[in-house]
C-alpha cells in the first residue's frame, strides 16, 4: 500500500503581479527547512461542499434545489516550531498576521498551486506531554487552486483554441493595448464558454485596457486616454447583456471579433493578450 505524502506549503504575501513561480520570501511551513513542520493531517484540501438551499412545496412531501453555494474553503492543519522555539513562535505570529491576504503554495509531486486566504485562527497549545504547536485555520473566500502556470495567447481574429486542464472554469486576464495611429477599435466581443463580453460600440479603444473575470476577482480597468482628453475609452460602460465568460474544462473556443476605422485593414491580432492558469477544485 502506497502512503501519499503530503504537500510543502509556502506561505507569502499575495504577489501584486503574474508571477510563476514561488517567491525567494516565502516561508516554508511543513519540512523544517524554515524552522517549522506540520502536525498530523492537513484538512481542506479536498473538494468542498457545496451549501444546497431547498424551497418546500406547500401540500407536498417534496422540495426543490433553489440554490446552491460554495462560500469559502476553510484549510486547517498544526504548525510545531522547531528550535529555536522561543524565536520561531514569535516569527511566526509575524509570518501569518490577521487581516492581510496571504497566498499559499501546495507543492505536491513535482505540480505547485496556489490559493488566497487570510488567517482567521491561530490557536497555540502546550503541554509537558507535547511540543507547542499552532492550529491554523485559513479562509480561502474564492474556494479553488490554480496552478503557478500562467499559460498566455495572442489572440487572432475569429476561434482560438486553448485548453483548461482543471476541472474548474477558468478565469482569465484579457490585456488589450491598441496602436492609436494604426486602429480605433469600435466594438470588441471576446466568447468564451458560451458567454460573451462586449464593449460599447460608439466608444473606441485607444488605450490599454485589462478585463479580469476571475470569480471573486472580477474587475475592469482601462488607463487614462492619453490621446484625446474628447475621447472616451471603450468598456467604460458595459453593454447590458455583458457576461463575465470564462474558460471551462477541456479544450474551448475563445472568439474574438471586432470592429474598426482603419480603411488600410490594420490588424487587431498582435495587440491583445490572453492569460489564464488551470483551476482545480482539490489538490
Amino acid at each position: 500500500m502506497r502512503i501519499e505524502e503530503p504537500p510543502r506549503i509556502y506561505v507569502t504575501e499575495t504577489p501584486a503581479t503574474d508571477i510563476e513561480y514561488i517567491p525567494a520570501d516565502a516561508v516554508e511551513l511543513t519540512t523544517g527547512i524554515d524552522g517549522y513542520m506540520v502536525n498530523s493531517s492537513i484538512a481542506g484540501l479536498a473538494r468542498p461542499d457545496a451549501e444546497i438551499a431547498h424551497n418546500k412545496f406547500a401540500g407536498a412531501n417534496a422540495s426543490r434545489i433553489s440554490g446552491r453555494q460554495i462560500a469559502a474553503r476553510n484549510i486547517v492543519f498544526e504548525i510545531i516550531p522547531l528550535p529555536p522555539f522561543a524565536r520561531n513562535r514569535e516569527r511566526l505570529y509575524n509570518i501569518l498576521p490577521f487581516g492581510k491576504s496571504l497566498r499559499f503554495y501546495f507543492e505536491k509531486a513535482g505540480k505547485i498551486v496556489f490559493i488566497d486566504g487570510e488567517v482567521e485562527k491561530l490557536g497555540g497549545e502546550m503541554s509537558p506531554e507535547k511540543p507547542f504547536r499552532f492550529s491554523l485555520s485559513v479562509l480561502c473566500p474564492f474556494p479553488w487552486f490554480q496552478s503557478i502556470e500562467l499559460h498566455s495567447m495572442k489572440l487572432k481574429t475569429g476561434d482560438n483554441i486553448v485548453y483548461n486542464r482543471g476541472d474548474i472554469p477558468a478565469g482569465f486576464r484579457w490585456y488589450v493595448a491598441p496602436s492609436a495611429n494604426k486602429v480605433r477599435a469600435y466594438e470588441i466581443k471576446l466568447t468564451a464558454g458560451g458567454e460573451t463580453f462586449a464593449t460599447k460600440p460608439d466608444k473606441a479603444i485607444v488605450a490599454a485596457t485589462e478585463l479580469i473575470t476571475v470569480p471573486g476577482k472580477k474587475y475592469f480597468h482601462c488607463v487614462t486616454n492619453s490621446v484625446s482628453s474628447q475621447e472616451r475609452p471603450a468598456f467604460s460602460l458595459l453593454t447590458a447583456n455583458s457576461a463575465w465568460p470564462q474558460i471551462p474544462s477541456g479544450e474551448q473556443t475563445v472568439t474574438l471579433t471586432y470592429t474598426n476605422d482603419s480603411p488600410a485593414g490594420y490588424t487587431y491580432d498582435d495587440m491583445n493578450t490572453l492569460y489564464w492558469r488551470d483551476t482545480f477544485s482539490g489538490v
